[in-house]
C-alpha cells in the first residue's frame, strides 16, 4: 500500500504531464518529406555532382556527405572583336547568350571596326554591315564555347548551390534560427496513397550534424553519435498501418545488437532487416522493392495505393523532434509515480511546487573576500568566506553568490553585454572549488560557445561542452575521462591538503596585506583633499597650493617645517616682535653673546697675579722649549709620582757617578776586562772560579782578623814538621807534646816548640797551644788558598799572591771587594737605564764611565724638577682656562687665547700682556651691560622656538642687525609664518610616491592573490573530485577509456559493440565529470534522470527558454536563471490559443495559484523565475560589449539609463563614426522584402571585407521585419562573396532572435520599413529592437527607406532609432564642444594645455558608462592612459572612496588610471609632468602632433540610390572580354611571373613614380570647378587626360581586379567613409549614389591624415607635410681623432671634409650653413670658425644638395626634404636647440594646427612663445614667427 501522495509530487506529475502535451503538440505528424519545405537532397540526386562524395571518412569518423568548395568558372569570352561588341550574356549556365540590337558607334570606334569619321552616334544590328558574319560567328561559339562550357559548368553550380545550402543551414543549426531544427538522413523510404493521404516518409533517421573543414573548406556531414537512430512511426500510425508496436520492439532490439557497424545508409545489412520486417508486419500487400525489383534499389519509390519500402536515402531538414525531451519526462514521471515513496524533491524544485512562505524571512547574506575588492560587498579587513571566483568581478556578481547561499534559487537580469559569461564562469569555478556539481544549459547554443574557455584552464577539463558537433563535444569528453583517471590515480589527497592549507594562509596574509593598503590610500587620500582650519579659515588644498605657489619667495623665507596643529600656533604676539626688534638693534653685533656663557670677573686673577705667574711659567715654557728643541729630554708622562721619580733618579744618578769613580780610580789593570765579563750575557768560568775561592777567603780574612790581635808565632820549618804537628796537637790536647818521641828528634823538636810564641810569649797552656796548632792550621790553609787563587788569576783576572802569610787573605778579599764593585756598577748603570727610560720619552744612552752623560742628565731632571717647582704659576693658568673654556664667543675667545698662548711665553712681554689683559676685561664688562636686551632676545626667541620655529629663533639669536630694518623680523611675519605651515601641510600631505608604491604593492599583491585562488579553485576541486571518485566511477572511467581503446580505428568486427561498450561506459562515467555546458535538447540526451544531479543549475539566456527546460530544473538543487525579459523571450505566434488554455486547464489547475500563469509555455522561464523565487532580480549593470554611442538606444529605451557602459575602444577597435545612417533614397517594400536596402548591404560589406585593415572584423546583419528580408540578403552575399568571406568574417544573417546571445563588431540593420507602413509595438517588437541595437561592438549601421516625418505618430519604436541615429546623447550639442572647453576645472585645463603642448592625444571628460574620465592620453598600438585630476571640487574628500571603487571599476574594463592631486600640480607643476611623461613612456605612449583636432563624431549621415549602384554611364552589368575568372578549379588567375620578380629598389622606383591622393584630388577639384555633377565613371574617363599616369599607376588594382590601381585612388577621394577624402573635408557634396559636386561652402574643419600632402595649387609655394611633428631632432655626434683638427686647412682634406659635412646636411637638414660650419669646426676643436673654415666648408657643400634663404641665411635641405614642402617640426630633447636655429620652412609647422583651427595670429604667437618658453617677443623674434605662420597660411589655403 503506497503511502499518500504529497501535494507538491501530484503537482510535479501534472508539470510533466503539461510540458509533455505541449510539447507531444508541437510534434506535426508530415506524410510527406518534401513537406518540410527547407533543404532536402536525395542520395540519387547526390550522385555524380563534381567535388561531392558519399560515405568518407574513417569508421570511428565517419563522414556521410562531404561537399568540396568549387569556385564558379566564367563564361568563355569570344576571341573574335566583332562578336565582342555585338554580344551580351551573363555568368549563368540557364541563361541564353543573344546579340545587342544596337551598340554606340564610339564602341565600335574603339573596337577598331569602323572609322571614327564615319562613325554615328548608334548603330542597329540590323544594319550592320557585317551583320552575317557575326551571326555565323555567334552561332558557332554557342555551339563550341559556350555549350561546353555550360556542360561542365551546370553540375558545378549544383554543387556550388549545394555547398551554399549546407552552409546557410549550418548556420540556422547553430542558433540563427527561431525555430529548433535538425538535419537528418532518412533511410528506407515507405511510400502509400491511401484514403486521399500520400505517405512519402522514410521509416529510419538519423540526425546529422554540418561542420566546416578548417582545411579545405570543405562542409561535411556526420552523423550525430549521441542521438539514436529514430523509428519514424507517426506518419505510420496517421496512414492506418498495424503492428507498430512489433516493428518498432523489433526494430529497437536490432539496432541495439548491430555490432560491426552502426545505422547507415551505406550498409545494407544495417537497415535492410528491419525494412524487410517492416513490409512483412505493417501491411499484408506490403513489398520490399529492392527484394522484388533490384533496378529500383536507390530510388524512392513512387507513390501508389500498394505499401512500398524502398532502400533510397536522403537529407534533409526538419524541425527538431522533441522525442527524447518527452522520454525523459517519462522517466521523471516513472521515478515520482514507481518508488515505494515519494522521492524527496530538491530545494529548486519544491519552490515551483509549495505555496510561497507568508512569514517575512529575514536573511542574513555570508561575507565573502576574493582577487577584488567591492567597498560594500567585500570585506575591507580581508576576512569572510573565500569567493573563488578567477575572473574579476563586481557587485552584482558577489550578490548572486550571497543570495545562492540562503535561497533555492535566484534570478539575475542580465541585459545586453553586461558580462553574463563572465559571471557564470566565475560562479562555475566557486561551485567547482565548493565540490559541487554544475549544469549550465540554455534553450540555443551560441550563448554557451565561449564559456568553457572562460573557465580556468586547470579545471577545463572536469566542464564538457556538448554544443552543435556531437563529435567535438565526445571528444571533449574522452580527453576530460583520460585526464581525470590519470589524475585520479596520481592524486595524493593528503598532499592536496597541505598545499590548501598553505594557500589559504597565502590568501589570509594577502588579504590582510591588501585591507592595510587600502586603508593607508584611503587615509592618504583623503587628507590630501581634504581642507585645514588655520587661524579660523579654512583653505582647500588647491587654495593652499595657490597660495604657497604665489609667494615662493615668502614661503621659502620661514625655515621651518611648521605643522598645522596647535602646537606651531604662535605663542607670541607681534608687540613681542617690535620688543625683540628694539633688543636686537640694541645688542648689534654683540648678538652673538645672548645666552652665552662669560666668565665672571670675581674670578678672574688681578693683573698682579696675572704677571707673576707669567714670569714663572716663562722659565717653565723656557725648559718646555729646550725640551721641544731636544736639548732635555721629555717626560714620557706627568704623574702624580714624577717629582718622587725624578728626586729618586737624582741620587741614584749620584751613586752611579761615585761608583763610576771608585771602580775606575782601583789599582787594578785587569778592571775593564772585568766590566766586560760581568756584562756579558753568558757567565764567565774566572768569575766562577773566584765565586768558589770566595768562602775560602772570607774564612782566611776571619783567621788572619784573629790572629792580627792574638799574635802567634811559630818557625817556618816547623808548620810542615809532621812531628811538630803531632807535638802542638797533643799541647793542645793538654798531653806533653814529646810522648815518645826521643833522641835527636825530641831536641828538634823541643827547639821547635820552645820559639812558638801566643802573644809575644811561649806558648803554655792548652788555650795557646790550640791557638798555635790553629794558627798551624790556618797558614796551611793559605798555601792551598794561595795556590788555588793564583791558578785562577793566571787567566788574567785578579792579581797573584805572594808569601803565605795569612795577610794574603786580605790581600784576596781586596780583589773579591773590587769585583763585587764591578758588579754593583754593572746593575747600577742597568737600573739608571730601565728609570730614564719609564720618565722620559728619550734619551741617549749612557755610556759606561761617561760621567759627561751622567751629569747632562742630572742637569735634565734637575730642570724638570724646578718645572714642578714652578706647578703654582701653572695652577693659576689651569684654573684661568678652566674658567674660561666653557665660556663663549670673542670675548671669551681672546682671554682664553691670552691664557693659552700668551701667558708664560717668553715672547711675551710683561708690559704688552698688562695691556691685552686690561683691554679684554674692558670688554668684557661692556658686553655685560646688555644683560637686559640679551633676555628679551631670549625670552622672545624661546616663545617663537616653543611655536616650531627653531631655525628662525636660532638665526634671530645668532644674526645680528644690518642696516636700518631688521630682515628677519619683516612686518609680515604672520603671513609668512601662515604660508609655511600651509607649505607644511601640503607636503606632508604629498604622499603621491607612497601612492605609488602602494598601487605597486596593491598589483603585486592581488597578482599573488589571483594565482592563489586559481591554484586553490584547482586544487580544491580536484580534491573534492577525488572524494566523490567511488569505485564504480573509476570503474566507470578505466571501462571508457579500454572501450575506445579498442575502437581505435573502428575497422574490427566488434567495432559497433565496442562503441556500444563505450557509450555506456560514458553514460557511468559522467558522473565523475561536476560541470557539462548543453543546450535544453541535449540535457535530455546526455544525463540522467535524476532528482537533484547537480548541486547548481545555470539558465542562461531563461527569457528565451520556456518551461520546457523542466528536465533541467529537475536536476537542480539550486537553481540561478539569467535573463532578460527586454530580450526576446518565446513567440508562439500559430499557436491554436484554445488549445493552448485547454492543456492549461487540464494540467495545471492544481498547480500553485500564484505560479500558475508563469508556468505556461507562452510565458519565459525567466518570468517564471521572477515569480518563484520572489525578491526582485539581480540586475547586472555594467555594460563591457558596445561603445557608448551604440549602446544608448537600449540603455535609454528598455533600461532607464541603469546600464554603465563601461567599454572605450582602444585606438584599433575605434571605428569612428559607430553610427552610420544610410537612407534608402529610392527604397521601396515587395511584401516583406526591401530589395534597395538589401542592395546597399551587400555592397558595403562587400567594401568592407575587402578592405584589409577590416580582415578580423566581424559582420552580423538583422532585420526589424520578418524573416525574408534577412533570408533575401543572404542570398545576395551568399552569391555575390561567398561562403569563405561568410566564414572569415563570421556573417550571420538574421532577425534579431538569432543574435541574441550573440555579438558582433559590425551590425547592419535594415529597416525594411517604408511610408505608409504600419507602426511597430508592443512588447514583442521592443524585445527585438532591443536585441538588434545592442548586437554590435564598434560600428552599427542603420539602413533605411523612409525618413522619421513619414513615420505615424504611434510608430514610437522606429521614431526612437531613426532620432537616436540623429544624436544618440541628449547632450550631444553640448559634447561637440572644443576639448579644452569640456574641463571642469582649472587644474585638468592646465593639465590638457601641457599635455597638448607637447603633442600628445588628450581627450577629455571621456564617458566610459556612467562615469567620466577627466583625461585620456592615447598612444599608438592601442595604448591609453586614465588621468584622474584630484582634489578639485569634482573629487573632494567626500568623493574619494567613490573615486577609488570607480578606479578598481576601471582597472577592471582594462585602463590604467594615473591620478594627481592639484595641490603638488599647482607647486611642483614641472616635477608631476615628469613623472607624467616619464609614466606615458613606460606605456609606450609618445608625443603624436601639436593642435590635433581628432574627434569622435557618433554619426555619420548618407545618402545611397540603387540607380548608382554600379558607377553611374557605366551601370549595365555584362561581361567584358577582358573580364577573367577562375581558369582552374579553386584557382585565381596568376599573375605574370616577370611582373612578380622585380626587386626591392624597383618597387621603390614604381611606386615613386606614381600619382598621388594629393594629385588626383587637386585634378577632381579642378575638373568640378565648372559646377556640373559629376559621376564616378565620368572622372575616370576626363582624369587620365590630366594625370600624368605610369605603368605603376596602370597595374591592376590589388582588390578590385576590374580596375586600376590609380581607379582606387578615384574611389578613396569620393568615399563619404573615409576620413581624408574630398566628402569627409567638406569640399565635395553627394547628388546621389556616385555622384558628386564641388561643395558651395567648403567645410571647416579639415582632418589632415592624407598620404600625400603636395597638392599645389597655382601660385603657392609650399606644400602641407604628411605629419606635423617630424622625428626627433638628432645632434650630429661628428668624432675627428685628437690631433687631426689641423687638417682642415689642407687640400687633401677636402674628400674627407665632404663626407663630414654631407653627414651633418643628411642627419639635421634642413639646417642653416653658418650652423653646419660651427658643428664642423668644434669637431675639428675650433670654438671659433675662422674665414679659411667657412671657405672650406662651403665648398664641401654636396652640389647636389638643395637650398633656401631665410634673409641672409642659407637653408641647406637634406635628401629627404625639400624647400618647397613644410617640413614638421623635429621636436629636440633638450633647450639647446634654440628657434633661431629653426629653419622657417620647419617653424612653420607649428602654426598649421592654429591655423586649421581658425586661431589669430596672436594666439598662435602665444603658442609659439609657450613652446619655446620665452617670457615676451622681442621684435625681431615676433617678425621671425609672422614669417614663419604667413608660409603656414599660404600652404593651408594652396591646399584648399
Amino acid at each position: 500500500m503506497h503511502a499518500p501522495v504529497a501535494p507538491e509530487i501530484n503537482r510535479l506529475i501534472d508539470l510533466i504531464d503539461y510540458v509533455e502535451a505541449t510539447e507531444r503538440d508541437k510534434l506535426k505528424t508530415v506524410l510527406d518529406y518534401q513537406d518540410h519545405k527547407a533543404f532536402r537532397k536525395t542520395g540519387a540526386e547526390l550522385q555524380g555532382l563534381p567535388g561531392v562524395a558519399l560515405d568518407v571518412g574513417r569508421d570511428d569518423d565517419p563522414i556521410w556527405l562531404r561537399v568540396d568548395r568549387l569556385p564558379k568558372k566564367a563564361p568563355p569570352a569570344p576571341e573574335d572583336a566583332e562578336l565582342s561588341v555585338w554580344l551580351t550574356y551573363r555568368d549563368d549556365p540557364k541563361s541564353e547568350p543573344r546579340l545587342k540590337s544596337e551598340v554606340a558607334g564610339a564602341v565600335l570606334v574603339e573596337a577598331g571596326l569602323i572609322a571614327a569619321e564615319d562613325a554615328p552616334e548608334h548603330v542597329s544590328f540590323e544594319h550592320f554591315a557585317e551583320r552575317e558574319e557575326v551571326e555565323l560567328l555567334f552561332e558557332y561559339w554557342l555551339k563550341n564555347a559556350w555549350a561546353s562550357w555550360v556542360e561542365t559548368e551546370t553540375p558545378r553550380r549544383a554543387t556550388i548551390a549545394l555547398y551554399n545550402a549546407l552552409f546557410m543551414l549550418r548556420q540556422q543549426l547553430e542558433g540563427v534560427s527561431d525555430i529548433p531544427l535538425e538535419l537528418t538522413c532518412g533511410i528506407g523510404f515507405a511510400t502509400l496513397f491511401r484514403d486521399g493521404k500520400r505517405l512519402r516518409y522514410p521509416l529510419l533517421t538519423v540526425a546529422q550534424e554540418i561542420s566546416l573543414n578548417e582545411l579545405t573548406h570543405a562542409i561535411e556531414v556526420r552523423p550525430r553519435m549521441e542521438a539514436d537512430p529514430g523509428l519514424e512511426l507517426d506518419a505510420l500510425d496517421k496512414m492506418g498501418l498495424g503492428a507498430l508496436d512489433q516493428w518498432r520492439s523489433a526494430t529497437e532490439k536490432f539496432l541495439d545488437e548491430l555490432e560491426e557497424e552502426s545505422l547507415s545508409p551505406f550498409a545494407s545489412e544495417t537497415f535492410a532487416p528491419p525494412l524487410r520486417q517492416a513490409a512483412a508486419l505493417l501491411d499484408p500487400d506490403a513489398v520490399y522493392l529492392p527484394d522484388q525489383d533490384p533496378p529500383q534499389s536507390g530510388i524512392i519509390p513512387s507513390v501508389e495505393p500498394q505499401f512500398r519500402i524502398g532502400d533510397a536515402f536522403a537529407f534533409f531538414q526538419r524541425e527538431r523532434r522533441a522525442t527524447q525531451l518527452m522520454e525523459d519526462l517519462r522517466r521523471f514521471r516513472s521515478l515520482l509515480e514507481d518508488g515505494e515513496e515519494a522521492p524527496e524533491l530538491p530545494s529548486a524544485v519544491a519552490s515551483l511546487l509549495v505555496e510561497p512562505a507568508d512569514a517575512v524571512s529575514e536573511e542574513e547574506y555570508p561575507e565573502f573576500r576574493g582577487i577584488s575588492s567591492i567597498p560594500g560587498v567585500t570585506t575591507s579587513t580581508g576576512e569572510g568566506k573565500d569567493l573563488f571566483f578567477p575572473l574579476p568581478f563586481n557587485r552584482e556578481q558577489v550578490e548572486v553568490v550571497q543570495r545562492l547561499e540562503v535561497r533555492p534559487g535566484v534570478v539575475v537580469q542580465g541585459p545586453p553585454g553586461t558580462g553574463k559569461t563572465h559571471t557564470i564562469a566565475n560562479i562555475i569555478s566557486h561551485y567547482l572549488a565548493l565540490g559541487k556539481r554544475v549544469l549550465v544549459t540554455s534553450q540555443k547554443a551560441p550563448a554557451l560557445k565561449v564559456l568553457r574557455d572562460k573557465l580556468p584552464e586547470a579545471v577545463r577539463p572536469l566542464a564538457v561542452s556538448l554544443l552543435e558537433s556531437d563529435r567535438d563535444g565526445l571528444k571533449q569528453f574522452q580527453e576530460s575521462v583520460d585526464i581525470i583517471a590519470e589524475k585520479l590515480q596520481r592524486l595524493r589527497r593528503h598532499e592536496l591538503q597541505d598545499e590548501i592549507d598553505d594557500l589559504d594562509e597565502q590568501i589570509d596574509r594577502l588579504h590582510r596585506q591588501l585591507a592595510l593598503i587600502d586603508t593607508e590610500v584611503d587615509k592618504i587620500g583623503r587628507a590630501a583633499i581634504s581642507p585645514i582650519t588655520l587661524d579660523g579659515d579654512t583653505y582647500e588644498p588647491i587654495r593652499a597650493a595657490r597660495l604657497v605657489a604665489a609667494s615662493p619667495e615668502l614661503t621659502a623665507w620661514m625655515p621651518e617645517d611648521l605643522d598645522v596643529s596647535s602646537s606651531c600656533d604662535p605663542a607670541f604676539s607681534d608687540s613681542d616682535i617690535a620688543e625683540l626688534r628694539t633688543a636686537r638693534r640694541v645688542v648689534g653685533d654683540d648678538l652673538v653673546y645672548i645666552n652665552a656663557r662669560l666668565p665672571d670677573l670675581e674670578r678672574l686673577p688681578t693683573v698682579e697675579a696675572l704677571l707673576n705667574a707669567h714670569k714663572d711659567l716663562s722659565k717653565a715654557e723656557q725648559i718646555r722649549e729646550r725640551i721641544s728643541r731636544g736639548e732635555l729630554p721629555a717626560l714620557r708622562e706627568d704623574r702624580d709620582d714624577t717629582v718622587s721619580r725624578l728626586r729618586d733618579l737624582t741620587a741614584k744618578l749620584k751613586s752611579l757617578s761615585a761608583e763610576e769613580q771608585r771602580v775606575a780610580g782601583a789599582p787594578y789593570p785587569w778592571t775593564n776586562e772585568l766590566l766586560q765579563c760581568i756584562g756579558e750575557a753568558e757567565p764567565d768560568n774566572r768569575l766562577s772560579a773566584f765565586e768558589s775561592l770566595r768562602e775560602e777567603a772570607l774564612r782566611l780574612g776571619t783567621e788572619y782578623q784573629y790572629f792580627l790581635t792574638r799574635p802567634v808565632f811559630v818557625p817556618e820549618e816547623a808548620l810542615i814538621d809532621p812531628k811538630f804537628l803531632a807535638a802542638i796537637e797533643r799541647e793542645a790536647d793538654g798531653k806533653p807534646a814529646l810522648g815518645l818521641v826521643s833522641g835527636i828528634f825530641a831536641a828538634k823538636l823541643k827547639a821547635q816548640l820552645g820559639e812558638v810564641t801566643v802573644l809575644g810569649e811561649h806558648a803554655s797552656g792548652a788555650e795557646a797551644w790550640s791557638d798555635v796548632q790553629r794558627f798551624v792550621a790556618a797558614r796551611a790553609s793559605v798555601r792551598r788558598f794561595q795556590a788555588a787563587w793564583n791558578n785562577v788569576v793566571a787567566g788574567g783576572i785578579g792579581d797573584q799572591l805572594e808569601g803565605q802569610e795569612l795577610g794574603l787573605a786580605q790581600l784576596a778579599r781586596r780583589q773579591f771587594d773590587h769585583i763585587d764593585a764591578a758588579n754593583a756598577l754593572i746593575a747600577s748603570r742597568q737600573e739608571i737605564r730601565s728609570i730614564v727610560d719609564a720618565i722620559f720619552v728619550s734619551f741617549s744612552a749612557l755610556r759606561d764611565g761617561d760621567q759627561q752623560a751622567i751629569s747632562h742628565l742630572l742637569d735634565a731632571v734637575d730642570a724638570h724638577l724646578l718645572r714642578y717647582r714652578l706647578a703654582d704659576a701653572e695652577s693659576l693658568r689651569t684654573s684661568l682656562r678652566s674658567e674660561l673654556d666653557s665660556c663663549e664667543y670673542e670675548v671669551s675667545t681672546e682671554l682664553r687665547a691670552l691664557a693659552v698662548t700668551r701667558l708664560g711665553s717668553p715672547e711675551v712681554s710683561i708690559d704688552t700682556l698688562s695691556e691685552a689683559w686690561t683691554s679684554l676685561i674692558t670688554r668684557l664688562r661692556e658686553i655685560k651691560a646688555k644683560c637686559d636686551a640679551f633676555e628679551k632676545i631670549a625670552a622672545v626667541t624661546d616663545l617663537i622656538e616653543m611655536s616650531g620655529a627653531r631655525r628662525w629663533a636660532r638665526r634671530l639669536r645668532s644674526n645680528p642687525v644690518n642696516g636700518v630694518e631688521d630682515e628677519l623680523l619683516p612686518g609680515d611675519w604672520e603671513n609668512r609664518w601662515r604660508l609655511r605651515r600651509l607649505e607644511r601641510w601640503l607636503d606632508a600631505n604629498d604622499k603621491h610616491h607612497r601612492l605609488r608604491e602602494l598601487g605597486y604593492d596593491r598589483n603585486e599583491k592581488e597578482t599573488l592573490l589571483k594565482r592563489a585562488y586559481e591554484r586553490s579553485i584547482e586544487l580544491r576541486t580536484w580534491l573534492e573530485l577525488s572524494k566523490k571518485a567511488s569505485d564504480g566511477v573509476k570503474a566507470a572511467l578505466a571501462a571508457y577509456a579500454d572501450a575506445v581503446r579498442r575502437i581505435g580505428r573502428g575497422t574490427g568486427k566488434r567495432a559497433g559493440r565496442y562503441r556500444r561498450q563505450a557509450r555506456e561506459a560514458s553514460d557511468r562515467a559522467k558522473g565523475a565529470l561536476p560541470c557539462w555546458i548543453m543546450p535544453h535538447y541535449r540535457v535530455s540526451e546526455s544525463l540522467p534522470a535524476d532528482l537533484g544531479l547537480f548541486d547548481l543549475v545555470i539558465v542562461d539566456e531563461a527569457s528565451q527558454s520556456t518551461v520546457a527546460a523542466l528536465p533541467a530544473l529537475l536536476r537542480a538543487k539550486t537553481i540561478l536563471i539569467v535573463g532578460d525579459d527586454k530580450q526576446v523571450s518565446p513567440d508562439l505566434v500559430g499557436r491554436d490559443q484554445a488549445r493552448a488554455d485547454e492543456l492549461a486547464v487540464r494540467h495545471l489547475s492544481g498547480q500553485v495559484p500564484d505560479y500558475r500563469a508563469s508556468l505556461r509555455e507562452e510565458q519565459s522561464l525567466y518570468d517564471l523565475g521572477k515569480v518563484v523565487f520572489a525578491g526582485g532580480a539581480i540586475m547586472l549593470t555594467e555594460h563591457f560589449r558596445c561603445v557608448a554611442p551604440i549602446i544608448e538606444f537600449s540603455k535609454a529605451q528598455f533600461y532607464n539609463h541603469r546600464l554603465n557602459p563601461l567599454r572605450l575602444p582602444t585606438a584599433s577597435e575605434r571605428l569612428d563614426p559607430p553610427l552610420i545612417d544610410v537612407r534608402i533614397e529610392d527604397g521601396y517594400r515587395q511584401g516583406d522584402i526591401n530589395p534597395p536596402e538589401a542592395a546597399y548591404i551587400v555592397e558595403e560589406i562587400e567594401r568592407i571585407t575587402s578592405d584589409p585593415m577590416m580582415a578580423k572584423r566581424t559582420i552580423g546583419v538583422t532585420t526589424l521585419l520578418g524573416q525574408k528580408q534577412a533570408a533575401h540578403i543572404y542570398s545576395l552575399i551568399e552569391q555575390k562573396l561567398g561562403p569563405e568571406v561568410i566564414e572569415q568574417h563570421h556573417l550571420r544573417v538574421g532577425d534579431p532572435t538569432a543574435f541574441q546571445g550573440d555579438e558582433r563588431d559590425i551590425m547592419f540593420i535594415s529597416l525594411v520599413a517604408q511610408t505608409g507602413d504600419s507602426a511597430l509595438s508592443g512588447v514583442r517588437f521592443e524585445q527585438r529592437f532591443n536585441v538588434a541595437l545592442s548586437r554590435a561592438c564598434d560600428r552599427t549601421y542603420l539602413v533605411r527607406s523612409i525618413d522619421v516625418e513619414a513615420l505615424r505618430h504611434s510608430d514610437q519604436l522606429r521614431r526612437a532609432l531613426l532620432d537616436h541615429f540623429r544624436m544618440p546623447f541628449p547632450s550631444d550639442g553640448q559634447e561637440a564642444k572644443d576639448r579644452r572647453e569640456k574641463c571642469e576645472s582649472d587644474f585638468e585645463r592646465e593639465m590638457y594645455d601641457l599635455l597638448v603642448e607637447r603633442g600628445y592625444r588628450v581627450d577629455t571628460q571621456v564617458k566610459v558608462g556612467d562615469f567620466r574620465i577627466d583625461l585620456v592620453v592615447e598612444g599608438e598600438n592601442d595604448r591609453r592612459v586614465a588621468i584622474e585630476c584630484d582634489g578639485d571640487r569634482y573629487h573632494g574628500p567626500d568623493r574619494w572612496a567613490a573615486d577609488m571603487n570607480r578606479q578598481r571599476i576601471l582597472e577592471r574594463a582594462g585602463w590604467t588610471v594615473w591620478r594627481c592631486f592639484a595641490s603638488r600640480f599647482v607647486r611642483d607643476q614641472g616635477q608631476v609632468l615628469e613623472e607624467l611623461v616619464g609614466f606615458l613612456s613606460e606605456r609606450g605612449i609618445q608625443p603624436v602632433g601639436g593642435f590635433d583636432e581628432w574627434t569622435s563624431r557618433h554619426v555619420e549621415q548618407r545618402t545611397w540610390r540603387t540607380t548608382d549602384a554600379a558607377g553611374g554611364d557605366d551601370a549595365e552589368q555584362t561581361f567584358a572580354p577582358d573580364e577573367t575568372a577562375d581558369t582552374s578549379d579553386g584557382n585565381q588567375a596568376t599573375t605574370n611571373d616577370e611582373a612578380a620578380q622585380h626587386s626591392p629598389a624597383e618597387d621603390e622606383d614604381r611606386n615613386s613614380t606614381r600619382v598621388t591622393e594629393g594629385q588626383v584630388q587637386a585634378e577632381i577639384l579642378q575638373l568640378m570647378s565648372d559646377g556640373q555633377v559629376w559621376s564616378n565613371a565620368q572622372l575616370k574617363r576626363t582624369l587620365p587626360d590630366h594625370l600624368p599616369l605610369s605603368p605603376a599607376d596602370r597595374e591592376t588594382a590589388a582588390f578590385r581586379p576590374h580596375e586600376e590601381k590609380w581607379e582606387e585612388l578615384v574611389n578613396n577621394a569620393l568615399s563619404p567613409s573615409r576620413g581624408n577624402s574630398l566628402h569627409s573635408r567638406g569640399l565635395v557634396e553627394s547628388r546621389g549614389r556616385g555622384l558628386h559636386q564641388l561643395a558651395t561652402s567648403p567645410g571647416q574643419d579639415e582632418p589632415q591624415t592624407s598620404n600625400d600632402r603636395s597638392v599645389e595649387s597655382p601660385g603657392a609655394v609650399y606644400r602641407l607635410p604628411l605629419h606635423e611633428v617630424g622625428q626627433e631632432y638628432q645632434f650630429s655626434e661628428l668624432s675627428v681623432p685628437e690631433g687631426d683638427g689641423d687638417q682642415i686647412y689642407e687640400d687633401g682634406y677636402q674628400r674627407r671634409l665632404e663626407s663630414i659635412v654631407g653627414e651633418v646636411i643628411e642627419l639635421e637638414g634642413p639646417v642653416y650653413l653658418d650652423l653646419v660650419v660651427e658643428r664642423v669646426a668644434r669637431a675639428h676643436g675650433k670654438q671659433k670658425a675662422g674665414r679659411i673654415i667657412q671657405e672650406r666648408v662651403v665648398a664641401a657643400v654636396p652640389a647636389e644638395c638643395r637650398r633656401s634663404h631665410d634673409g641672409d641665411r642659407l637653408v641647406l635641405f637634406s635628401k629627404h626634404s625639400s624647400p618647397e614642402t613644410i617640413v614638421p617640426l623635429r621636436p629636440s630633447r633638450s633647450d639647446w636647440r634654440s628657434h633661431r636655429d629653426i629653419p622657417l620652412i620647419e617653424l612653420a609647422s607649428l602654426a598649421l594646427p592654429g591655423i586649421r583651427s581658425k586661431k589669430s595670429d596672436e594666439d598662435i604667437l602665444a603658442h609659439f612663445s609657450k613652446a619655446f618658453k620665452l617670457a615676451r617677443l622681442r621684435q625681431p623674434t615676433r617678425l621671425r614667427f609672422e614669417e614663419a605662420i604667413a608660409i603656414a597660411r599660404s600652404a593651408v589655403e594652396a591646399e584648399v
